[in-house]
């Protein structure tokens, strides 16, 4: 799912950028801030109709772009019962999708399967004892996933694309992921999940 929700944010903002930079008119987005002569960055705000809120400015002294991937998911999102949750998320999502940061996805899936059925009869449990030996059992099959991960893959991507300050982020509302890329690598940074 969270590799779907990548995709779908990525090829949205991709489609806004290469159209706000065409000067060409899509049904899909609307801008909500007028221009202003006061702002030095010349900032346009623009709203897709599925949402996402995009601002984008040109920077004319390198060649570059810098984006970010922002959701709106962040620490006040939590759960009461499992705080630092946002902020897990924002690491799993830096590990990859089926094709990026894994050896061979459908042999890592099973261990994902099962780490998923653990987590929910952890959840479910109410026996302390039972609780531990299921946190064990969850433990055991992540060193077991754990042999098809590929460390720090998709930064290697982004630094083989010229990319540099790949990062990211969970604050109180937002989870953000953060590149900057030669501007000649725009489509490729809005495709990354298609790999």
């Amino acid at each position: 799912m969270s590799a779907f929700i990548r995709v779908i944010l990525n090829m949205a903002l991709y489609a806004l950028v290469m159209h706000a930079l065409a000067a060409t008119s899509y049904a899909g987005y609307m801008r909500i801030n007028s221009p202003n002569p006061a702002d030095p960055m010349n900032v346009h705000i623009y709203k897709l109709d599925n949402g996402l809120t995009v601002y984008l400015t040109e920077n004319h002294e390198t060649p570059r772009f810098y984006a970010e991937i922002v959701v709106r998911a962040g620490s006040k999102h939590d759960p009461a019962e499992a705080t630092g949750l946002a902020h897990y998320l924002e690491h799993m999502l830096f590990k990859g999708n089926r094709n990026i940061g894994t050896l061979d996805y459908e042999k890592e899936r099973v261990h994902i399967d099962r780490i998923i059925e653990l987590d929910e009869q952890h959840y479910q449990e109410t026996d302390p004892e039972k609780r531990a030996e299921i946190y064990e059992a969850i433990n055991a099959e992540s060193q077991l996933a754990g042999q098809y991960d590929i460390p720090n893959e998709l930064d290697k991507i982004y630094s083989g694309m010229g990319g540099t300050a790949v990062n990211a982020h969970t604050w109180h509302e937002e989870t953000v992921y953060k590149v900057n890329l030669p501007s000649n690598r725009l489509e490729q940074w809005a495709l990354i999940d298609l790999l």
